[in-house]
C-alpha cells in the first residue's frame, strides 16, 4: 500500500493529459510503478464505496450493452483506443 501512497497524481495527470491530440501511438511516460500505484490506489477507492446504491425513480441509465454480457459497458471508447488504453484507464479510474 506504500506505494500507492507515494503516487504524485498531479504529475501523472499531467503527463497523461500532455498527449491529448498527438498523433496516434505516442507513448506516455508512465512507470511500471506508477501504474501499479494507480491500480493500488483505485482498488482501495472501489472497496471504499458502497457495493449497492439505492435509487429512486425515475432513472435514465446511458451506456452501451455489448454482445450477451448483461452488463453496461462504459461505451465503445475502449474498443477503438488500443494503444491509448493505458492512459485512457488511468485518467478514466476512479472517477473520484
Amino acid at each position: 500500500m506504500a506505494e500507492a501512497d507515494k503516487l504524485n497524481i498531479d504529475s501523472i495527470i499531467a503527463r497523461l493529459l500532455e498527449v491529448r491530440g498527438a498523433r496516434p501511438g505516442k507513448n506516455v511516460q508512465l512507470t511500471e510503478n506508477e501504474i501499479r500505484g494507480l491500480c493500488l490506489k483505485s482498488r482501495e477507492i472501489f472497496l471504499s464505496q458502497p457495493i449497492l446504491l439505492e435509487l429512486e425513480a425515475p432513472l435514465k441509465i446511458c451506456g452501451e450493452i455489448f454482445f450477451t454480457n448483461k452488463m453496461i459497458f462504459m461505451g465503445d471508447k475502449t474498443v477503438h483506443i488500443h494503444k491509448k488504453l493505458i492512459p485512457w484507464t488511468c485518467l478514466e479510474f476512479p472517477p473520484n
